[in-house]
């Protein structure tokens, strides 16, 4: 009898457990309006583009959904008919009955109309509200009171109040993030609005001309406040004290501001040994000598871009922040690069100088950050004018260097390939688009451990053997994309234990004889279809002109007999390299848990996203993943778990180059030595998709 019981419990438990499973692992939509998906473990109701103009009925399905979004991409009033945008404007008393959701987005919608009791049946599940208005009327103060003490998160666009003042009060006790966009006739905020909002952590104030000063008596309402973000507004000056109250605030951004001119010395009194991000960029100012006051013990990244008035950095402007790791500098009005210029950054490990005007970069002129890691000088807006490197100008960083970013500019050579083997630790080299001609024989004899090398648009028109001397070893991607190359020798690459990807579409090939050994190996791979884009097509003979590698037979290529070549063994010989003086000290080396094998794969490339997916073979000591997506000097970071396995990137531009890298955290650190990148371009309007490729292709 107990051996029954026992069973029927067990049986019942297991029920008890598969319905909980299906429970979890289900993803219902409760309307037939919109459809449902998992996203990062999240259960979303995707009701975007689906020409709705009301909110649909909901069934209820027992379930807690995380987020259901109606908003669109296209800002409000922009959307095409055939988009099939929502344009919902107005929201009915208990128009989510039976529906249980922690996020609603309705941001893009002109919501013009909100009945008092829209929201009532959403309490308590309810947290986070994105609204958006007309543009005309003033937010629905009493409808959103009836979430009272249940958010956390506010999102309000596009109303048209001139000043947010008493009898208004947002009774949010529990409220964590605050937004304001797009109201472009708010002039002023009376503190009293804010009086209970004593939990606020992040405030954010977007698009706001009117606003022409910082309501800071309202801020400092915000005690617990740890980011600030105003952007897009009229403010002209941040005065003393600003933000002095405000103990624990560590994200500051205030950009986008253009007609922001200065900022008192004494603004970020209180906040200089909290602060960890700092961005005053794309504003009017004409210096920085906050920075000077106080002690920036904590600040890790400070972005002073697109402030042209700058035109210079005084020597001794970063001599109070010595943890800081990221610089950015872009469009500031450089001209040239000095050794006093980054006195006291000797932490530093990505500085940014793109777009500026520099022309001569001076011996030793980054020997005081010898962390640099990445260096971006792209872009630079000279007018054709060339880069003049002095004798030593890496002096300090020669071995700290892993990427250096030069595209688009015109260098003056006479020094530069010397400076450039000094390098000794270069991953990564990008001089795409700087009119080169001729790479000297074993130019990179001294950057063994480079792993990938961007040539493209170049005018170079021959490969040798010595061309790529030095990084046999880890070379893996070269792009000569938009050359002038014809012939490519059978040695080019013959010292290569993996023989690395080499990119050539948009060169005038020449497809005879001497190509043979790259249509033979060609033929071996499994992925044609993308190699033979990367590859390119031939300029001649006449009857191979635009055709792939793929359109024709050897025969074609080389009719007659091919004749045989024995490379010289040139790793044999003495290579001398320039000698440099360094000072030698005892280091304690530490072991790394070693990175595990993973595949790497674009699957999907459309005209503005690109899909990747991977695998891991072994996740034992990965921790975290980092995708970061690059293209003219721009990155953005992504930071995934490891059970994640695909990421789509939205948003991009058509026709244009981006490189994708993918990197494991091991052990609680990011091993950039270990990144997989991948070079895609986005397909431009009616082109043809490219089939999906595996990673096994690399081209020797």
């Amino acid at each position: 009898m107990l051996s029954v019981n026992l069973n029927t419990i067990n049986i019942f438990l297991l029920g008890l457990c598969c319905a909980f499973e299906s429970r979890v692992n289900t993803c219902i939509s409760p309307t037939t309006s919109c459809d449902c998906f998992k996203e990062n473990f999240r259960i979303i109701i995707n009701c975007r583009y689906k020409n709705l103009t009301e909110i649909p009925t909901f069934v209820d399905t027992r379930q807690v959904y995380d987020e259901i979004r109606f908003t669109s991409f296209e800002e409000t009033g922009t959307c095409q008919p055939t988009a099939g945008c929502n344009n919902i404007t107005r929201i009915d008393a208990n128009a989510f009955a039976n529906l249980k959701v922690r996020t609603i987005d309705l941001r893009n919608n002109p919501v013009a109309h909100v009945d008092v009791a829209a929201f009532s049946a959403l309490v308590p599940i309810l947290e986070s509200l994105l609204l958006e208005g007309d543009g005309a009327n003033a937010i629905p103060y009493q409808a959103l009171a009836a979430l009272d003490i249940h958010l956390k998160g506010l999102h309000l666009q596009n109303y048209g109040s001139v000043v947010l003042q008493s009898p208004v009060v947002f009774p949010f006790p529990n409220l964590e993030s605050f937004t304001l966009k797009n109201w472009r006739n708010l002039d002023s905020i009376t503190p009293s609005v804010f009086n209970i909002m004593q939990n606020l952590k992040k405030f954010r104030l977007f698009n706001m001309p009117s606003l022409v000063s910082l309501p800071v008596p309202a801020i400092h309402k915000f005690l617990k406040l740890t980011t600030l973000e105003v952007m897009d507004t009229g403010i002209r000056s941040i005065f003393g004290d600003t933000y002095f109250p405000l103990s624990v605030l560590y994200e500051i951004k205030i950009s986008d501001n253009v007609h922001l001119t200065s900022i008192d010395k004494r603004a970020f009194n209180g906040v200089t040994d909290t602060a960890l991000y700092l961005d005053v960029s794309n504003n009017n100012l004409d210096n920085i000598e906050f920075l000077l006051n106080g002690h920036w013990t904590a600040l890790r990244r400070l972005n002073i871009g697109y402030n042209y008035n700058l035109r210079g950095l005084p020597t001794g402007i970063f001599g109070n922040i010595p943890a800081l790791r990221y610089l950015d500098c872009q469009n500031i009005g450089l001209t040239q690069i000095d050794k006093t210029m980054f006195i006291g950054l000797s932490s530093l490990h990505t500085l940014d100088l793109a777009y500026n005007q520099i022309t001569h970069i001076s011996t030793g002129a980054f020997q005081n950050s010898p962390s640099l890691v990445e260096l971006r000088m792209n872009d630079q807006q000279t007018h054709n004018q060339l880069m003049k490197f002095q004798n030593n100008s890496f002096l300090g960083v020669e071995s700290s260097v892993e990427i250096l970013n030069l595209m688009g500019n015109r260098l003056d050579l006479t020094q530069f390939w010397e400076d450039l083997t000094r390098l000794g630790n270069l991953k990564e080299l990008d001089i795409t688009h700087t009119a080169i001609r001729i790479i000297p024989d074993n130019a990179f004899r001294g950057n063994t451990l480079l792993n990938t090398l961007l040539l493209s648009d170049n005018n170079i028109t021959s490969l040798k053997q010595e061309t790529f001397y030095g990084p046999r070893h880890t070379l893996r991607t070269i792009d000569l994309r938009g050359n002038g190359i014809r012939y490519i020798d059978i040695c080019v690459l013959n010292d290569f234990p993996i023989k690395p990807t080499m990119i050539l579409f948009g060169n005038p090939l020449v497809c005879d004889c001497e190509l043979v050994w790259l249509y033979d190996w060609f033929n071996t791979q499994s992925n044609q279809a993308r190699l033979a884009g990367d590859i390119g097509m031939c300029a001649f003979p006449p009857s191979l002109l635009n055709k792939f590698f793929h359109e024709f037979t050897r025969n074609a290529l080389c009719p007659g007999p091919q004749s045989t070549k024995t490379c010289p063994a040139i790793y044999v010989t003495d290579i001398s390299s320039t000698t440099t003086t360094t000072t030698t000290t005892a280091t304690t080396t530490t072991t790394k848990s070693p990175l595990p094998l993973f595949e790497f794969v674009i699957v999907n490339v459309d005209q503005t996203s690109i899909e990747v997916t991977w695998n891991i073979t072994d996740k034992t000591f990965v921790t975290e993943l980092k995708l970061e997506i690059k293209s003219n000097g721009n990155t953005r970071i992504i930071y995934l778990g490891i059970d994640q396995s695909s990421y789509i990137f939205y948003q991009l531009t058509v026709n244009k180059i981006y490189t994708i890298c993918l990197i494991l955290k091991i052990n609680g650190e990011f091993r950039d030595e270990g990144a997989y990148c991948k070079h895609v371009r986005t397909l431009q309007f009616n082109a043809a998709k490219p089939t999906p490729h595996n990673p096994d292709s690399v081209l020797g």
